[in-house]
């Protein structure tokens, strides 16, 4: 990240860091521009990262990670990873000017207090259609989450899109290796739909898909 941002534009990075955690943050713009994935400044919206605690009926402060290990070890089922190279591979494919959406007006999306604040809103609305189980409507919710800037939503969502292509590709692998068997799979629920969700990806190469009870 650290050819794509100036040195203002790193110091941006760093105050908004800043105000995410309450004034703790100790990394030098240098350093944060450095590491700085698309991945990473995602993070610097309301909703947090991959360890978002589930909210669709288990109990608060279990992140997916601790229930997918959890059942994988009820089931006897084995685990894999659908990107074994982290989402910094797939960060690597998108445009220098991508990138630099992702970051920058997300930064400047969290240090604008009114901006924030509607964000904060999106991002309740969005959970709690996640517990009530719509998933549907809290991908909508999400769209109106990334939708400050029109750059930063298009790269969103191709990062998206990318990411979505490559959990199916190795669900198809993996299934494609069963006899009669089952894959037991978490993954978060926003991936699941759009024109590009999981689901329709899914549906487009044949596999019939049925909601469970």
């Amino acid at each position: 990240m650290k050819n794509f941002l100036s040195e203002s534009e790193l110091e941006t990075v760093r105050l908004a860091w800043t105000k995410k955690l309450n004034g703790k943050a100790s990394m030098t713009a240098r350093t944060l521009g450095e590491l700085n994935t698309c991945s990473f400044s995602m993070l610097l919206l309301p909703t947090g990262g991959g360890s978002l605690v589930l909210s669709s009926g288990h109990k608060s402060g279990v992140s997916w990670e601790e229930e997918f290990l959890k059942e994988a070890k009820t089931s006897g089922q084995a685990i894999f990873e659908f990107e074994p190279n982290g989402m910094r591979s797939t960060c690597e494919k998108l445009l220098a000017g991508e990138m630099r959406a992702l970051a920058l007006d997300a930064a400047k999306n969290r240090l604008d207090d009114v901006a924030d604040e509607k964000a904060m809103r999106h991002t309740e609305l969005m959970n709690r259609s996640i517990r009530r189980r719509d998933t549907k409507e809290g991908y909508a919710h999400m769209l109106d989450l990334i939708s400050f800037s029109e750059d930063y939503k298009n790269a969103f969502l191709r990062l998206l899109n990318m990411r979505n292509e490559a959990f199916v590709s190795v669900l198809e692998q993996r299934h494609s290796k069963l006899d009669n068997g089952s894959i037991f799979v978490m993954f978060g629920a926003l991936h699941l739909h759009g024109p590009n969700g999981v689901l329709a990806l899914l549906q487009a190469k044949g596999f019939h898909v049925i909601p469970s009870p």
